[in-house]
């Protein structure tokens, strides 16, 4: 394959590389039909690489726009910090105060409680699929609590995120998939990318969009959760919802998590304060179970009560074993992953269009992201040497002594 760099000026065995995306390959069809893999390091692109098909006929190229879906999560927290920092809002800001709607066992959700997926409603907005952005967010709006806000954690797929996405219009006057388009798209490059496709680029990229397809075989119990042929449709493209409707190509989101790596800048383009990036992306929830996502695969090192930031998910299951604590991101309903790795200045960016479930899913990430460290010469930490205790109380014994 053609490397963006020489993979080796960046530590990375270009022959394990390559044996990793022939595996990525063979993957197809049971898992995907397409894929997109971007990896750089210190921000130097070394892998964008793309196989198979974006949809029946149409090869998947390194610049076609795929679907992210919970991947998006992060740019719209990031929106929310832009506003933060501009001292605009504050994290304990009560929602209400910018949305005075926001009522219906809902008043005392924060800020802060919605970034972290404890704001009490996560299934606002599944009675149907609204036509527009203000229906949608009428329904979250009026929608009732499920729980107290603050008193537990499910994770909220999409409804928090509209909420967060109607905040960022009720203080800036610009819709959410605008505002990110000016102040972290445009910015960063990121010129494919979009919250919902904007319908004045339709025609000019419906040649470039990537379908997303089921894996799941007939009669699967979770078919239905998986089987989302509405998303490949003209209003499918166009669906604003901030939490799952990003779509650009892998490449353009690793450019974001660059600027994370960065602490807020990326090419001398700053979107972030050095602070604010350390604020989002240290933890501010652990040791909760979250009554959703541990119905799934539990976290290897976390189980169900795994860290988070702000809208960012700190060390994921999909990261792989190797990832340190500092490593932050998020994935996407059982096809995409992207994050950055400080500890060792990584990022990836895996997108594919198929959705096999939750298993299949959890089991091709963890093998591609850690194939990945691995490839970089980063160690498994489950193959360190324990610290020798003996030693360790020896050496205290004779300090204390001193």
């Amino acid at each position: 394959m053609q490397f963006e760099s020489d993979p080796g000026a960046s530590g990375f065995s270009a022959q394990a590389l390559e044996g990793l995306l022939a595996d990525i390959e063979a993957g197809q069809p049971d898992l995907h039909d397409g894929w997109q893999l971007y990896i750089s390091r210190d921000s130097r692109p070394v892998v964008d690489a793309a196989g198979g098909e974006a949809r029946a006929g149409t090869a998947m190229q390194p610049d076609t726009l795929t679907l992210w879906f919970s991947s998006s999560k992060p740019i719209t927290a990031t929106a929310v910090a832009i506003l933060w920092e501009r001292g605009l809002v504050s994290l304990d800001d009560r929602i209400r105060r910018y949305i005075p709607d926001f009522m219906s066992g809902k008043e005392e959700a924060t800020i802060r409680h919605v970034l972290t997926h404890r704001g009490g409603f996560p299934f606002a907005d599944l009675a149907g699929m609204p036509a527009t952005w203000n229906e949608l967010v009428e329904q979250v709006v009026g929608s009732p609590a499920l729980h107290e806000p603050g008193a537990a954690a499910v994770y909220h797929a999409t409804a928090g995120w509209v909420a967060l996405g109607a905040l960022v219009e009720a203080v800036d006057g610009r819709r959410i998939d605008r505002f990110v388009e000016e102040e972290i798209f445009g910015p960063l490059g990121m010129t494919s990318c979009h919250l919902g496709i904007p319908p004045d680029r339709l025609e000019e990229l419906r040649d470039r969009v990537a379908h997303i397809g089921c894996k799941l075989p007939e009669g699967h119990p979770l078919r239905p959760v998986f089987d989302l042929p509405h998303l490949n449709t003209e209003a499918g493209l166009r669906w604003i919802s901030p939490g799952g409707c990003g779509r650009g190509p892998a490449r353009e989101l690793g450019r974001f998590y660059e600027m994370i790596l960065g602490r807020g800048e990326r090419d001398g383009v700053r979107i972030l304060s050095e602070q604010t990036v350390e604020a989002i992306t240290s933890v501010h929830r652990v040791g909760v179970v979250d009554h959703l996502a541990s119905i799934g695969i539990p976290h290897p090192k976390w189980g169900d009560e795994p860290p988070w930031g702000l809208g960012f998910i700190v060390q994921g299951a999909d990261f792989g074993p190797r990832a340190s604590f500092r490593s932050v991101g998020h994935s996407g309903h059982s096809s995409s992953t992207a994050f950055c790795d400080p500890e060792y200045g990584l990022v990836v960016s895996f997108i594919t269009n198929g959705l096999p479930g939750f298993e299949k899913n959890i089991e091709r990430m963890r093998s591609v992201t850690d194939a990945i460290y691995a490839a970089a010469g980063i160690p498994d930490p489950g193959d360190s040497a324990p610290p020798d205790l003996a030693a360790m109380f020896a050496q205290m014994e004779a300090i204390a002594g001193s």
